[in-house]
């Protein structure tokens, strides 16, 4: 049985990268080790994968139909 020795951060960054491997415009995302620390404290700080659209599908908050 193999020890898995990342971190919890690390496994959500890895997991979403293999959920997509490229950024939006094409290139192969950076591996763990080529983050700098401030983006490995992004996930260290919230490990969970990102599931993130494109901007343009976000649909603002109706703020009249919340309140129904």
């Amino acid at each position: 049985m193999r020890h898995d020795s990342r971190t919890p951060g690390q496994a959500a960054y890895e997991e979403d990268c293999r959920r997509k491997p490229r950024y939006e415009h094409g290139p192969l995302r950076r591996t763990w080790r080529q983050l700098d620390l401030a983006e490995r404290g992004t996930w260290e700080r919230n490990p969970t994968p990102r599931d993130f659209g494109p901007l343009d599908t976000v649909k603002p908050i109706d703020d009249a139909a919340a309140k129904t």
